[in-house]
């Protein structure tokens, strides 16, 4: 004990320990290198001149070296067993592990899957691979497949979320929103390739208000060319050359689908 001046005043006791006894505490000169002192043991020192695990079990024991006692042999290598929680050594463990999910699998697939209707192999439980993952997203053993009444009166199973349709037929028969706008913009397509054969044939004149057209003028200019139906196709015209006419846009407008007089028709 000596008396030394400091922070903590005058004349207060203070512990001082030699150098050597540091030294023996920590490790002495295995300490200085970094090693840990117990023989066999390459890891660092950490504390007092052991490695972590020593000095854990010095704290729990009492000795660097104690602890850790064996429970038993490995069933596979002999070695010793320090766990209580198996029957294989640590280096034992990812072998027997995967040898053991092996023969889980060969029994799963000599099993077949208890889905109806299935005879694919199990995996890894008593359905197969397809019906197992439809179980884990969708929670059901058909996953997105649904039971559909079509407009026919028949009901089938799909998978599609906008199936409305059993078959082709079906589809043809009853789609009447999507089929009737096809078939528009291919008319539409069709007439616009018609229009310099209407041209040539009726030149540029309207055949409502009989004025000029004037080509020059582009859509949406209410006096630009526009063909017209001469019969409508709610009356039952067609889009054929002969019910085609020249037209104002905004005569075709005011006319929609007005069906022509008898005089008309027979003067047209």
């Amino acid at each position: 004990m000596d008396r030394v001046m400091g922070q903590y005043g005058e004349g207060r006791a203070v512990l001082v320990t030699p150098p050597a006894v540091v030294s023996d505490l920590v490790g002495g000169a295995d300490m200085a290198q970094g090693i840990c002192s117990v023989d066999g043991c390459a890891k660092r020192a950490k504390a007092r001149g052991w490695c972590n695990g020593h000095y854990i079990r010095w704290r729990q024991h009492g000795s660097p070296e104690a602890g850790g006692r064996a429970r038993g042999a490995c069933g596979e290598c002999g070695g010793p067993v320090r766990s209580a929680w198996g029957e294989l050594c640590p280096s034992c463990r990812p072998t027997a592990a995967t040898a053991s999910r092996a023969r889980y699998v060969a029994r799963q697939a000599a099993l077949p899957c208890q889905a109806p209707e299935c005879d694919a192999p199990r995996s890894n439980g008593p359905y197969c691979v397809t019906h197992r993952m439809r179980i884990e997203r969708y929670g059901s053993l058909r996953g997105r497949e649904r039971e559909v009444l079509c407009e026919c009166g028949k009901r089938f199973i799909s998978s599609h979320p906008k199936a409305r349709y059993c078959t082709r037929e079906c589809y043809f028969r009853f789609a009447s929103k999507r089929g009737p706008r096809r078939a528009h913009h291919r008319a539409q397509d069709r007439i616009k390739r018609m229009r310099p054969a209407i041209l040539a044939r009726d030149g540029s004149v309207c055949h409502i208000c009989r004025t000029a057209i004037d080509l020059a003028l582009r859509f949406p200019h209410p006096l630009s060319l526009t063909i017209d139906h001469f019969i409508p196709i709610s009356a039952g015209g067609s889009d054929e050359m002969e019910n085609l006419r020249p037209a104002h846009l905004s005569c075709n407008v005011f006319k929609s689908d007005d069906v022509p007089t008898w005089w008309e028709r027979t003067n047209a």
